[in-house]
């Protein structure tokens, strides 16, 4: 929960190029995650904190957006002052870009993502607020518990390659799916404890993979 200061262009009525959120957060941690190269380590309890976040982002539509430019930067405070089990502090951001090559049916998209953790005092940072090397969000192909890490580092590209635009699968107007994409994509990058490491290619895992996007609309 807080307060949100936006400017800059709308975007939409209600959304902004500009965005800047404050907010206090309480989150229940899930005591069966686990770090596959730990698993006897698990960590119970709840972290409360303060959180600063700004956004920047120029997307009128999210179906197919053809020239992307979404920067977020944040930092994150969890205190037992504020009520937390754990001390640390999480700061960082991502850049997701988007570009057509010789048309708008073929887009090329990359995003940047590069974040750091630190433990305060005797504390520790729980398994939830470490960085995980897999899953939809970082290398797609390796597993969210495979590998944990205080600090990451994580390029992610893929080629957009869009199906039969002009294809508008209709079921009855409750369900229509239109725009498939192919999306072949590259992922690479690494997450360590420390945060020199993390820029070392030589430790680098890499994801590739084939993929298929659609948007559908839910009753209209």
């Amino acid at each position: 929960v807080g307060p949100r200061w936006h400017g800059g262009a709308a975007i939409d009525p209600v959304f902004f190029r500009h965005n800047l959120y404050f907010f206090y957060a309480a989150q229940a941690l899930d005591s069966s995650f686990r770090d596959d190269r730990d698993p006897d380590r698990r960590t119970a309890g709840h972290v409360n904190g303060i959180g600063v976040r700004y956004d920047y982002n120029n997307i009128l539509s999210y179906d197919n957006p053809t020239r992307e430019v979404h920067l977020q930067l944040h930092t994150d405070w969890y205190d037992d002052a504020l009520g937390s089990d754990y001390d640390y502090l999480a700061w960082g951001g991502y850049l997701v870009l988007t570009h057509p090559l010789f048309s708008n049916r073929t887009l090329l998209a990359g995003q940047v993502v590069n974040a750091f953790t630190e433990a305060l005092g005797s504390s520790e940072v729980p398994n939830q607020g470490l960085y995980s090397l897999g899953g939809s969000r970082s290398i797609r192909g390796i597993g969210v518990e495979e590998e944990l890490g205080g600090n990451i580092f994580l390029l992610r590209t893929e080629l957009r390659q869009m199906l039969y635009p002009e294809l508008d699968l209709n079921l009855l107007d409750l369900l229509v799916l239109r725009r498939i994409q192919l999306r072949p994509f590259v992922d690479t990058g690494r997450v360590d404890d420390s945060a020199g490491r993390i820029y070392d290619p030589s430790g680098f895992a890499v994801g590739v993979g084939l993929g298929f996007g659609v948007v559908y609309d839910f009753m209209g």
